[in-house]
C-alpha cells in the first residue's frame, strides 16, 4: 500500500493492481497488520483508490463479487487492538530485502521504493500531499523496424550490486512480445477457435500457445544497460547508460509503462494523469548517457544526457 491510497502496481512482478481483503479481514482479528492492511484498503476503495469489480471485465465478477461480499461478511472488529501502522505510516526507516532486491526509504516527508530485480523500478511518494510525485519503471528503446525493447524485465541474469545507499543494476534490454492481428489473420483464427475451439483440448493449447508468445517468452537482446540509483536524505540520483551497435530511433526514459501483459494489471489510476517521462529520439551514438536527479524538498525531478 502506498500513502495515495492505492495498491501494487509496476513495482511488482506482475502488476497487480487491485487488493484482495477477505484474507486480510479473517486474519485481522489475530494479526494487527493484517487489520492495520483491511482498515487502509477499506478507506482507500471508499476514495476511489483500489480497482473495484465495476470497472473490470465481467468475467471477473465471478470471483471478484463474492470475495468483497465475503470480506463484508468476516468483517472484523476495529477495536480492542493496537493500531498498528502500516510501513509509510511508521517513523522513518530504511530496508533492504535482500533476496527480492527492494529497498524502501521511508522519511518524514517521502515514501520510496526501488525494485532493483525488475531493471530498477523506482516510485516517489510524498507523505504530505499522499500523491506519486515521481515513478521511473525504467527504459524503453524503439528500434527502426519497429521493435520495442525494455530494460523493465525479471531477469536473473541482471547483475545487481549495493554499497550502502547506492544500488546499481545491470544487463540487457528485452524485447516486448507485442503480437497484432490484422484482419486476415483476425478472421482465421476466429475461424480456427469455431472449427476446433469448442475441443477443450485443443483450446487449452491454443492458450498456451498465446500465453508464451504474449506473457512469458523471453528474448534478451544484444543491447546493454547500466542503471544506478543514489540515495541520500536530499535527493535521488539516477544515472544511467547504454551500449548498443544497433541503431535506436527512439528511447523513453522514466514514467509509469508496464511491459509484460498481465491483465489484472490494466487499469486506470487516477495518477496516470500526471505521467513524466523523458524522450530521446534518433539516437545513434554506441554509448549514451544520461542522468535524473530528484529533488526531494522540490518534489521536482531534473533530467541531463
Amino acid at each position: 500500500f502506498y500513502p495515495n491510497g492505492s495498491f501494487g502496481g509496476t513495482l511488482g512482478s506482475r502488476q497487480t493492481l487491485h487488493f484482495y481483503a477477505h484474507g486480510y479481514e479473517l486474519q485481522a482479528p489475530r494479526n494487527p497488520l493484517a487489520l492495520a492492511c483491511a482498515e487502509f484498503g477499506l478507506q482507500s476503495l471508499k476514495d476511489g483508490k483500489l480497482v473495484p469489480p465495476e470497472i473490470q471485465d465481467e468475467r471477473y465478477h465471478v470471483y471478484r463479487i463474492p470475495e468483497f461480499l465475503e470480506a463484508y461478511l468476516d468483517f472484523a472488529p476495529r477495536t480492542g487492538q493496537k493500531n498498528l501502522p502500516l510501513p509509510h505510516q511508521s517513523p522513518p526507516f530504511e530496508k533492504y530485502f535482500d533476496n527480492a532486491k527492494i529497498f524502501i526509504k521511508n522519511t518524514a516527508s517521502h515514501y520510496l521504493l526501488l525494485n532493483l530485480a525488475k531493471g530498477g523500478v523506482v516510485k516517489i511518494h510524498d507523505k504530505t500531499d499522499k500523491k506519486l510525485v515521481f515513478s521511473d519503471d525504467g527504459l524503453i528503446a524503439t528500434l527502426p523496424g519497429g521493435k520495442v525493447l525494455t530494460t523493465q524485465w525479471i531477469g536473473e541474469e541482471y547483475k545487481i550490486e549495493r554499497v550502502e545507499n547506492r544500488f546499481t543494476v545491470r544487463g540487457n534490454f528485452h524485447k516486448i512480445p507485442f503480437k497484432f492481428f490484422n484482419p486476415v489473420t483476425m478472421i482465421a483464427f476466429r475461424v480456427f477457435m469455431l472449427a476446433a475451439g469448442w475441443n477443450a483440448k485443443n483450446a487449452e493449447l491454443v492458450k498456451g500457445l498465446i500465453r508464451k508468445l504474449l506473457v512469458t517468452r523471453q528474448a534478451k537482446s544484444e543491447i546493454s544497460f547500466m542503471r544506478e540509483f543514489e540515495v541520500s536524505e536530499k535527493k535521488l540520483t539516477i544515472l544511467g547508460r547504454i551500449d548498443s551497435k544497433t541503431k535506436i530511433r527512439s528511447l523513453r526514459i522514466g514514467g509509469q509503462f508496464a511491459s509484460r501483459y498481465v491483465p489484472q494489471s490494466r487499469f486506470f489510476q487516477q495518477e496516470e494523469l500526471e505521467n513524466e517521462y523523458w524522450e530521446l529520439k534518433k539516437t545513434d551514438a554506441d554509448v549514451l548517457s544520461f542522468q535524473i536527479a530528484f529533488d526531494f524538498a522540490a518534489n521536482k525531478a531534473e533530467f541531463k544526457s
